[in-house]
């Protein structure tokens, strides 16, 4: 954060970005207590402006499925079993939500097993029952929402930030540790729409690829790298996913009223792409090549000039 505003003042950076602080699960060396976070950091959630800001809180609880680490409610295919958490103390989930949710921030939790998801979206739900106040609270990754937590994050407007790039730099080790039943409804992005949970999209840098086109490309058809389908029915269309890129991420950021959408009185953040998102077959996606971009109107990139 400190690199990222020292950037801002000398005039460093082109594009928009919105920072989440470490909280509780992140710190792997367990030097950084950030227990007195919140009463001495002195601002809140949209501190900034249209350019650098402060967003949500940044919280974890479990590891991911290539490690066996995540919280699952199911033993894993080998018949071992992951269900304490690994990163946090979870008796202190609910403090930690309610100190969060009171103070005006909202919260973006890792969980990446559907224990971990129902555990953090149980908690959320009470801890918004106790006091009903403006929110985006989230769950990052969401890999396995059990019909409870999609219940529950429908009826709060708790939101989900998926990576889809997983399915295709990760999907073809999962068989690994899951059933082909169970993968298949991995990052199940049809079913969260179709309860009407908010989908932010994302790469997760460094843990797959930064280039938007292999997210999209992944959304929609559900390729891995080596060609596996993970699971069609939870395909969605190409303009589906460009909103879960585009707008629902300027919502997640707190940016809606200015980018997100080309509209008289917003910021003019465009993308100039080689070819037609919305008619070339699926599986060009991924070669999609950005020709020229704009941040609020004035050039950022621009393909054909010289490298420096």
């Amino acid at each position: 954060m400190h690199a990222f505003h020292t950037m801002y003042k000398m005039g460093q950076i082109p594009l928009r970005i919105t920072m989440m602080p470490v909280w509780h699960g992140l710190d792997p060396k367990e030097t950084y207590d950030p227990s007195s976070l919140l009463q001495y950091i002195g601002v809140t959630e949209g501190f900034g402006d249209e350019r650098l800001r402060i967003g949500p809180l940044k919280m974890a609880i479990d590891g991911g499925i290539g490690s066996k680490t995540a919280m699952m409610n199911e033993p894993w295919k080998d018949g071992s079993r992951t269900t304490i958490p690994l990163r946090l103390d979870i008796d202190k989930l609910e403090d930690y939500f309610r100190e969060g949710h009171n103070a005006g921030w909202s919260i973006g939790i890792h969980c990446c097993g559907d224990l971990a998801q129902d555990i953090a979206v149980s908690t959320f739900d009470k801890v918004i029952g106790e006091r009903e106040r403006a929110h985006r609270h989230h769950i990052i990754h969401g890999y396995f929402p059990s019909e409870k937590s999609l219940e529950i994050m429908a009826r709060r407007d708790i939101g989900v930030s998926v990576q889809p790039g997983f399915i295709y730099v990760e999907g073809d080790i999962y068989e690994e540790n899951l059933d082909t039943a169970k993968v298949n409804t991995f990052k199940p992005l049809r079913t969260y729409l179709k309860h009407g949970i908010r989908v932010f999209a994302n790469s997760d840098m460094t843990s797959a690829h930064y280039n938007p086109f292999y997210g999209i490309c992944s959304a929609v058809t559900r390729r891995t790298s080596q060609g596996k389908q993970l699971g069609d029915s939870e395909c969605v269309t190409v303009e589906e996913a460009l909103h879960m890129f585009i707008k629902n991420g300027a919502w997640y950021c707190g940016l809606e009223d200015s980018v997100g959408s080309l509209k008289v009185g917003k910021q003019a953040d465009l993308a100039v792409l080689d070819r037609d998102l919305l008619t070339i077959p699926s599986n060009e996606i991924m070669d999609v090549k950005v020709v020229r971009t704009f941040i609020g109107g004035r050039e950022v990139y621009n393909d054909q000039a010289p490298e420096i």
